[in-house]
This record gives C-alpha cells, structure tokens and sequence, in this order.
C-alpha cells in the first residue's frame, strides 16, 4: 500500500513540472481532499529529476535519471552523496510512471542533506548517474520539511 501511495504521489508531482536551473517549489491541491501537497524539485539535462515532496502520506524523495526509468523489481539501489561528502547507498521503491523514491526515515535524511549541499547532489540511479545543482535547494527544500512539519 506505500508504494501504491508513493507511486500515485510521485506521478502526480512529476506533471506540472518544467525545465528548472535551480531547486524551485510547486504546490498542488487534491480536488477530492483539498490537501495541499508542497514539492522542491530540480532538473538536470533532458531527463534527470530530483526532489522532495511532502504529502498525505507524509514526506518522500524520488529521482529519474532517463527518459525511460523503468524497474519491475519492487526495489532498486541508489546510490548519492552531496557535495563531496562520502556517498550514501539505499534501497529505493520503485515506482509505477518512471524512478525511485523513498519515504519515512531515509527520506527525512535524504532531504536534510540535499538541504544543506553547497554544489551539487550526485545521484546513480537505474545505471545512470546524474549530477543536479544545489542552488536553491536550501530554500526550496526547507519550505517542503516546513510544510511536513519537520
């Protein structure tokens, strides 16, 4: 059921968005719950997108790293570190449309770091690895750890 609701979450946040230099924020309003869900998301190149969104379900991360970034496991290992901090290796669910994200805990950690990069976030995801910048993120990201209540 939290993958359902990660997948659902996540291809929901992944449609208004456009190309984006530097972290940006979006919210979105369930027509049905008028939740207000808040995102900070960035693009890098044609494909890659990173970001945080918090949720019904609470907060969770998740990233693409090519057009196609399909997995049919139900988990797949990702790989990203900040700035030149030592790398982190997860296990991310895979969602239904495209990626990986995660939830609870590890996205709480994940967000916090991406928070306070300087440069850059690195991400090896799906076998490819994406390089997206760290400008804006402390705002950006901040606002959606705010709106969780975190």
């Amino acid at each position: 059921m939290r993958t359902l609701a990660l997948a659902l979450a996540i291809g929901a946040t992944l449609t208004p968005i456009a190309h984006a230099d530097a972290w940006e924020t979006s919210d979105a309003v369930d027509p049905i719950t008028d939740f207000v869900s808040r995102s900070a998301y960035v693009r890098s190149g044609s494909y890659g997108l990173l970001g945080v969104s918090c949720g019904e379900t609470g907060l969770f991360g998740f990233v693409q790293t090519k057009m196609i970034d399909m997995d049919f496991n139900p988990t797949r290992s990702v790989i990203w570190r900040t700035d030149n901090n030592p790398a982190q290796e997860q296990e991310w669910l895979n969602t239904k449309k495209s990626g990986a994200g995660i939830t609870d805990t590890k996205a709480i950690e994940f967000a916090r770091a991406a928070r306070g990069a300087s440069q850059r976030i690195v991400v090896r995801s799906g076998g490819e690895t994406v390089t997206f910048t760290a400008e804006g993120s402390t705002e950006a990201i901040g606002n959606v750890l705010e709106h969780c209540g975190l």
